[in-house]
């Protein structure tokens, strides 16, 4: 992956790194207000095993060499689903909650996850919790395909839509 910094109109390549022996694939990316950082979700494939699976990395992009600081991939909560005997894996949507200190993943599964936001010695960013935790239970809110945007509101309150255009806005967080 390769960043474009363009500055009095001349375009700069600058290399984003990833972790050693993967190959991905991100479907989306989102700039944090709060931070310098970069975040982009998708899919990754091993290069020794072949194994793919749901994967986002996050960078500081502070200045003209970008660090990666951490990365969502390889969780019990990998955005993967069987439907019609093919397993579709994959981080289908990504953003930054500011207000929260967190990063919301949709996916190819049908939900949003919430993942904590990397600390300063972090490498792997732990999930939180399943934003729509009462799918399948009769819940009309939750999506009922793969969604393919997520947006936070600077209140915090969620924005997502899926491929069949259905468009939720959850309800507010409560302080």
């Amino acid at each position: 992956i390769s960043l474009l910094k363009i500055e009095n109109d001349i375009p700069e390549i600058i290399n984003v790194p990833l972790p050693e022996g993967l190959q991905c694939r991100f479907n989306q990316v989102h700039f944090t207000e709060k931070d310098p950082f970069l975040t982009a979700g998708g899919i990754a494939w091993s290069e020794t095993t072949g194994e793919t699976f749901s994967f986002a990395a996050v960078w500081d992009v502070s200045n003209d060499s970008p660090q990666l600081i951490a990365t969502i991939d390889k969780s019990d909560r990998n955005h993967s689903v069987e439907t019609e005997g093919t397993l579709q894996k994959g981080i289908s949507a990504i953003a930054f909650n500011d207000r929260e200190n967190e990063i919301i993943t949709g996916g190819a599964d049908q939900r949003l996850i919430r993942w904590q936001m990397p600390g300063t010695d972090d490498k792997s960013i732990p999930s939180l919790s399943y934003i729509d935790e009462l799918k399948g239970q009769d819940n009309e809110n939750a999506h009922g395909a793969m969604i393919t945007a997520v947006d936070v509101s600077s209140t915090g309150q969620i924005l997502t839509a899926d491929e069949k255009g259905h468009i939720i806005l959850w309800p507010a967080p409560k302080n």
